[in-house]
Formats: structure tokens, sequence, C-alpha cells
């Protein structure tokens, strides 16, 4: 462990998946689970996705504590076909659930061509690219999608009715780098808005609005400052009315055709309910690029579109063009050697919470 300024040090990536392994362990999660959960979460952290990594574990802890989640779900198969499955993640692990999922949607694309894996009575299963990326490693291309908390309105209302539903793509390429798409469907992310309030910037235009007026807020002591300056605020879709309705099909395709309990405006919110069970649902499907055309020649115009795209000419002030996941893979490769930035306050947390239920 290294210091990296007053507020942040350097771990490693084995050093912050093994106290977050310990603390799953303590809480009486198996210990292979409990290591596949920690594996994970610090996949985000090492990809630069901060906000989904080891900063969430102690809502995970609280969720625990208080019965929410199971620590040994037992997933059941609700309906199946040759391409299609539909799993009952029994209460468990967002994370485990999920990925053991994906696992299952691999292997029945490789044996049909193309497989539709709905899971439903999941929780919260973090950054949609490691399961895609599951994927990618096989030579199949991958697509997920979770419905979440309500925190956005219908276009032109007021009331939050829908979350911001993030997905990922994933697809292979040949001497490139793959391409992963992983995003959530609002403008930014909740915890970007506050955390970029917390740090006293003002909110760029267009990430909120004021939910009585629907006026941009900029102002960060309306977000995080005293009471009687804060309001009620509203995330915004990419896109307007565009990114809304993709709001809306997300919904459709992971909250109701799943068939799992809660979904869009019933959903309990993630990181402030903790007396409700979420029973979150996420849609996912693989595609055997061989029952299409030849994986090789696939890949390599896969790779010819990729060259094209980096080497075209650029705008002034530009110095790289990027593909979707090519910042993320990159963050990896050196946080993997320097080690990861994390909070001082954030680990510190974390070893209070492993002391504590070591008692």
């Amino acid at each position: 462990m290294k210091l990296a300024n007053d507020d942040t040090i350097i771990v490693s990536a084995t050093q912050l998946e093994n106290l977050i392994a310990e603390i799953f362990v303590r809480l009486g999660v198996p210990a292979e689970d409990a290591a596949y959960q920690a594996r994970i979460l610090v996949d985000a952290d090492l990809r630069g996705i901060d906000t989904h990594g080891a900063l969430l574990v102690p809502y995970y802890v609280k969720k625990i504590q208080n019965r929410l989640i199971n620590l040994r779900p037992q997933m059941k198969v609700i309906k199946e076909t040759p391409t299609t499955l539909v799993l009952d993640g029994d209460n468990g692990l967002g994370h485990i659930t999920a990925a053991k999922a994906m696992e299952r949607c691999i292997i029945k694309a490789k044996e049909s061509g193309v497989a539709l894996v709905g899971l439903r009575n999941t929780n919260h299963v973090g950054c949609m690219g490691y399961y895609v990326i599951q994927a990618v490693e096989k030579d199949l291309i991958g697509y997920i999608v979770t419905d979440t908390h309500a925190n956005l309105a219908p276009w032109g209302g007021k009331v939050p009715m829908l979350g911001n539903n993030p997905f990922a793509v994933g697809i292979p390429a040949g001497e490139e780098l793959p391409i992963v798409l992983d995003m959530a469907i609002s403008v930014a992310a909740k915890a970007k808005v506050i955390k970029a309030a917390a740090q006293g910037r003002r909110i760029p235009e267009g990430w909120v609005v004021d939910a009585n007026t629907g006026e941009s807020i900029t102002d960060p002591e309306v977000i995080v400052g005293p009471l009687e300056k804060r309001k009620e605020f509203l995330l915004q879709p990419i896109g307007g009315p565009k990114g809304y309705g993709m709001l809306v099909v997300n919904t459709i395709l992971a909250g109701i055709l799943t068939g799992t309990e809660n979904f869009g405006p019933y959903l309990p919110a993630f990181g402030s309910q903790f007396t409700k069970v979420q029973h979150l649902g996420v849609f996912m499907a693989v595609v055997d690029i061989t029952a299409f055309t030849p994986l090789d020649e696939f890949k390599a115009k896969v790779d010819d579109l990729i060259c094209k795209l980096k080497s075209s000419e650029r705008l002034p002030g530009v110095e790289e063009i990027f593909l979707p996941g090519e910042i993320e893979y990159r963050t990896k490769q050196r946080r993997l050697v320097k080690g990861i930035p994390v909070l001082r306050e954030t680990w510190q947390n974390l070893q209070s919470i492993s002391q504590s239920l070591s008692k």
C-alpha cells in the first residue's frame, strides 16, 4: 500500500480483493462466492469505474445485515427452450447470479448459435461490462441490460418512474482490442452527480434538473448543501426523448419480460432503501459469430473498422480517437501494475467493517 495524496491511497488489486472477500466471508457468504464477488467489484475499480467497485461494499453489507439478500441462493430454471432460459436468482448477490446466468447463456449460445436469458429476483449487479467480457473471451458477442430503481421521470414528467437502466455490448476483435460499450442511459450517474457536488464543483449543464421546475441545476449546494437549500432533482436521459424511449424499452426487457417481481417505478432504491428486497431483473443475450459468418473474417473486418476510425482525421486539440472500452482497458492494465487509487476513507471504512465482523 502506498500513499497517493492526502485523500487517496494506492492498493494492489490483490489487496483490495482479499479485503472485500474477507468481509463477505465474515458475513456468511461461501468462500468461493465471496472471492467471485470481490473479483467482479475490483474489476470495476481496475477499469476506472470507481463508483461501482469497493465504494459500494458498505451498501451490500448493510443489505446483508438487514437480511435482504440470500447468501446461499439456489438458482432455479423457470422455463427453458433450445435458445431461451428463464432463471430465478433466489434473491442472491446480484454479481454472482448475473455472472452465473451469463455462463449459462454462453453455453446455450454455443449449442444453438444464439441464446437469450432472463434473470429474475436478483439484486444490484454493478458494472455491465464484466458480463459481456465473459462472452467476448469466448469469441462471442454479448449483451446485457438491467432494470434499476426509478431516478428519471418520463419525458415531460416530474416524478421518477424509470431507472437509468445501464446496458453493455461486447464484441470481439482480432489484433485490436474488443469493443466493450458499457453505459447508463442517464447523462451522468447519480453517484457522479453527488461526487461532483461533494467536491464543490459546479454540476455540468444538462446533468440534472429541478424536479419541480425542470430547470437545469448547476449549484452543488442544491445537491449536498444545507437542507434548506437542497432541492429534489432528476437525472436527465441522453438524447432527451430518444433516451427516454430507450429507458422504456430496457425497463420492459429487464423488468417485465424476465417476469421478476418489481420493475421501474416499483423497484426499491438501491442506495437508500434497506427494508425491502429489490427483486431485480436482468436480460442478456449471446451470439455465436460462427452461426452468421466465419470468425476470422468477422474479426478481420472489426479490426479494419477500428483502424479506420482511429486513423481518421481529428478535430483540433484531439490527440487520439478512442473506441468503446479502450480507455477502461488501458486503465486496467496500468492499475494492475501501479495499483488502484482508493479513497482513504473508503479503505479505512472497509478495514473497520472487516474488523467489526470478526468480533
